[in-house]
């Protein structure tokens, strides 16, 4: 028998595409659009971040991209356990950092 996993909360990497709002995928226009907090790339169009639900945070992803995941899982470990917290990080179609992990 296996014990239950407490969730704690967790980050949703979503895609903003080519950068028209028309060419997500359902699923990230679907993140974007019930998201509460967005973490983002300055890269990502303005346009793109205009799909987030009414009232989200949206923050500037400042930093490294190692420590800005570092700060987004320490936020979300520490949430309310009885109200886990999806911290949805946007990312632009080109990401340098992906890019340069991939060479």
């Amino acid at each position: 028998m296996s014990r239950a996993r407490k969730t704690t909360g967790r980050i949703a990497f979503v895609g903003s595409g080519p950068g028209d709002p028309g060419m997500l995928t359902v699923r990230a226009h679907e993140q974007l659009s019930t998201a509460t907090l967005l973490v983002t790339d300055p890269d990502v169009p303005a346009e793109v971040l205009a799909l987030a639900a009414e009232g989200a945070e949206v923050r500037p992803a400042v930093g490294e991209p190692a420590d800005v995941a570092r700060d987004l899982v320490a936020e979300v470990a520490f949430e309310d356990p009885e109200r886990p917290q999806v911290v949805h990080r946007v990312l632009p179609l080109h990401c340098p950092h992906r890019l340069a992990k991939e060479a």
